[in-house]
């Protein structure tokens, strides 16, 4: 099986980048992740700034999200700094309620995708998709998501597929992986808790089929994973850290 690196979603660790995003920032770096996945900024640091601190600590950083909004106004700035950085992607975190009403609305969003795929591209950037579990209301017998990927160019937009959400959606995780094998860029990690609330939990700590899944990445254009926990019960540090060791030990 092939080893994919790992690296980690700021948002897991929130509460210590509001603190002291530099610190926050090197301490995951000390735990062993190769790379970073904020929002669409960077932390308040200059551009500069930032991206020094990420080449002493031999970080990536493997999007720079920005909102639908944002991208049909004027999506050049976020490239520009992405180029800046040395970031390579460029990822829609999310759809707002008011454009997924029905397939059209997920239609319409894919035209988005596919103008901004196209300028990522023209920069020598990839634009990727983070999908939720809303995805999965199905308009005309189709997903919403597979909608949104059968109406986008393969070459232009590719998958960030998260995998409690797939969990959650009702779909079986390792099948959409290797559904959009051929399209997928990161897969974003994190477990589903064994309780009513289906909460949720450090990889390799609750109830996705993780040999399966980290098998289906192997065999993707996978090139990331990237933990993502989106509430943590335990020190959200400490979490971070389980969640990096289980991932090394089921990669090994």
């Amino acid at each position: 099986m092939r080893k994919i690196p790992v690296g980690i979603q700021t948002y897991t660790v929130q509460s210590e980048i509001d603190a002291n995003p530099r610190k926050a920032i090197e301490e995951l770096a000390k735990i062993g992740y190769e790379a970073i996945e904020g929002g669409g900024d960077t932390f308040g640091m200059p551009p500069s700034e930032y991206k020094a601190l990420l080449e002493t600590l031999g970080l990536k950083v493997t999007a720079l999200f920005v909102g639908l909004d944002e991208m049909e106004k004027d999506l050049q700035p976020k490239i520009d700094l992405a180029l800046q950085v040395g970031i390579e992607r460029i990822g829609i975190p999310a759809v707002d309620g008011h454009r997924r009403q029905d397939a059209a609305g997920w239609k319409a969003v894919a035209k988005i995708a596919d103008k901004a795929g196209a300028l990522c591209q023209k920069n020598g950037l990839e634009l990727i998709y983070h999908n939720h579990s809303f995805e999965f209301a199905r308009f005309e017998g189709e997903y919403g998501l597979d909608i949104f990927y059968g109406n986008t160019d393969p070459a232009l937009v590719k998958a960030e597929l998260d995998v409690y959400w797939l969990q959650h959606g009702g779909v079986v995780p390792a099948e959409y992986v290797r559904k959009y094998a051929d399209r997928l860029a990161v897969v974003h990690v994190k477990d589903m808790a064994d309780d009513a609330d289906r909460s949720f939990a450090e990889v390799g700590e609750g109830i996705l089929d993780w040999p399966a899944i980290l098998e289906a990445a192997s065999a993707s254009t996978c090139k990331w994973l990237v933990v993502e926990q989106d509430v943590c019960k335990r020190p959200c540090m400490e979490s971070a850290s389980l969640s990096f060791a289980n991932l090394k030990r089921m990669q090994a």
